[in-house]
Order: C-alpha cells, then structure tokens, then sequence
C-alpha cells in the first residue's frame, strides 16, 4: 500500500507446519550368512514456522529513497527416531529411543539509502543486521543455547558508461552472514549398520558457529540495442568459521558431524554472452546461442594442499542455443556443461 505522503508499506507473514514419517525394516546377516539381527526404525518430525518479513520505502526526492525493513521467523522442531534391534541370540529386544525438541529463530532489520543520479546510475549505502539462536534438548536431558549475531554493511554502485546505458560498471561490498542448518545444528543421533570410517553415526553440533564473511564483487556489462550481451564479473571472498563435515572415533564408533573449521579465501570469475545468430548472419534462421566459461581459485587453511579447495573443480564452461519455429508452435533447445572433474 502506499500512504498519502507516499511511504510504501509492504508487509507478510506465514505460517508452515510438516509432518513427516519414515518406517524402515532391515534384516542383518553375519558372513556365513545366518541372521545376526533384526532392525526396526521410525522417525517422526514435526515441524510449525511462523514466517514475518516486511519494508518502509521513505522517498525524499526523485533522486534518493530511504528503506527500512525486517524479516524474521521461528521453527519450532520435534524429532523422535526410535530404533529397535532384536537378537537372533538373544530373545530381549534392545530399543534405543533417541528425540530431540528445539526453538530456531531468526530475525534480521536492515536500513538503506538508495540514491540516484545520471538517469540509471546509483548508489546504494545501508546497514544489516541479523541474529539466529537455537535452544534445544534432547531426551538425555542434554540442553543447548546457542546464538549468534552480526551488524553487516551493504555498499552496491552500478555506473552508467553512455546515455543509452547499454554499458555499465558494477561494485558490490558485503558482509554474508550464513547462519548453520537446523540438521546441522541438532539431530537425534542416527546409529547405522556396519559402522565403520566409511559408513559413520550422525549426529549434529549445537555449538557450530555461523560462517562469516567479506565478499567484494564486480562487473561489467553489456547490453546491446542487436542483441548482443556480453559480461565480466569477478568475485573475493574471505571466510571466518567455514562449516566443514567431519568424521571422529568416539565410544568405539565412527561419528559424522559439522565443525568450524578455521579460515577461508575464494576468487572466481566469469566471462558470458549471449546473442542472436542473426547479428552475425542475415539470413539465419531464428536462433539464439549463449556460452559462458567460470574459472575458481580457493583454498582452506586449516586443510593439506592438494586437497584444500572450497570446490572440487577449477572451471566450468556451459554452452546453449534455442531455435524458433516461424510458421508453427515450436520451440527446440539444446545445452551442454563441461567441468574438470564431478
């Protein structure tokens, strides 16, 4: 809605519930292939999201709008994964009940000035902040608090190069709060068959921070009145507190879970294009192509080289084309992807 002194108001909220089911039934053998025992496994979630998000945009003049805004939910989380082992031995069953309960909530205001000039140049300056926390408690009687916050700067400039603004420069500075998982944060623990380093337990990590970083973006771009668009964009990263999955030894048992894992960099950059085959050709058939190639260098610090990247691949390199019919309803595409390894 827009009031009488043109403040725009935009606001929303939801709300979500899930409920979900799993009934598993496995026999399990020894070698010599007689039955060593039985396993029974159900797990039961339910889940109810409470979902608000909204804005002020405050215009001054022509040139230059305020903006206030929030978003925020909270998740209320019930898991209950009980297991039943019985003994071709041993007539007793052994039951292993394992739940969980938790309160996830996030919450996130923001403020921001946006100001205009040379007709579609502009500058945006704001401030963001942002807080997640999880309580939880798990049927051992094991109870976890755990909240993270961060203030983050928002700094985004796109320049007009010429008056038909089919030219422009990008610059982006940000600080990226990437709050964990709630599966990452808090699960029963799931007990597999045949545990080994290979095939672990799963179990979650309330105390994982949230992973925090700089990122510094920019771009050129074209946009052609023929069709033809072309692009260059770069990307930095620093990252503090990356997740990293991990596997442990533990009471005699192999365990699988999300850690911090020290420090981060990234770097990457993209050349794109698309066009029309008709801006090379005048008599072509009516077809459009598109063809980009990225390129990525990280490393992780706290990880051995070779085997320290944040991707498990240096490039990647896509190519597509579409093709439509003149005289009927007919749309043909066709695309392909190429990367050193995955």
């Amino acid at each position: 809605t827009t009031l009488e002194n043109q403040i725009g108001v935009d606001v929303t909220a939801g709300f979500q519930a899930q409920n979900f089911n799993a009934r598993s039934r496995s026999q399990n053998y020894l070698p010599d292939g007689t039955l060593k025992f039985n396993r029974d496994l159900d797990t039961d979630v339910h889940v109810v999201v409470g979902i608000t998000n909204g804005k002020f945009n405050i215009p001054t003049n022509a040139e230059h709008d305020l903006i206030v805004g929030w978003s925020g939910w909270r998740a209320d989380v019930d898991v209950d994964n009980n297991q039943t082992d019985k003994f071709a031995t041993n007539q007793s069953a052994i039951y292993r009940p394992h739940s969980a309960s938790s309160i996830m909530d996030n919450a996130a205001f923001f403020v921001q000035d946006d100001w205009k000039f040379k007709k579609n140049s502009s500058v945006s300056l704001g401030l963001r902040w942002e807080s997640q926390g999880i309580r939880t408690e798990n049927n051992d009687g094991e109870k976890v608090t755990n909240r993270a916050s961060v203030l983050s700067p928002v700094i985004q400039t796109m320049w007009q190069l010429d008056p038909q603004n089919t030219e422009r420069i990008r610059l982006g500075v940000s600080r990226t709060f990437k709050a964990p998982e709630g599966t990452q944060l808090l699960m029963p623990k799931i007990y597999v068959i045949n545990n080994s380093i290979e095939s672990p337990n799963i179990v979650g990590n309330p105390n994982l921070r949230p992973e925090l970083s700089w990122s510094l973006d920019a771009a050129f771009e074209h946009n052609g009145k023929d069709g033809l668009n072309y692009a260059i964009r770069a990307k930095a990263q620093a990252i503090k507190d990356i997740h990293r999955e991990v596997v442990y030894e533990a009471d005699k048992a192999y365990w699988k879970k999300f850690v911090n894992a020290g420090t981060a960099q990234s770097q990457s950059i993209e050349l794109s294009t698309q066009f029309p085959l008709k801006r090379w050709m005048d008599k072509a058939p009516d077809m459009d192509f598109s063809a980009s190639y990225s390129h990525f260098w990280s490393n992780v610090k706290d990880l051995a080289t070779p085997y320290n990247s944040l991707t498990p691949y240096e490039y990647v390199v896509t190519l597509g084309a579409n093709y439509r019919a003149k005289d009927i309803p007919l749309t043909a595409g066709v695309s392909a992807k190429i990367q050193d390894s995955h």
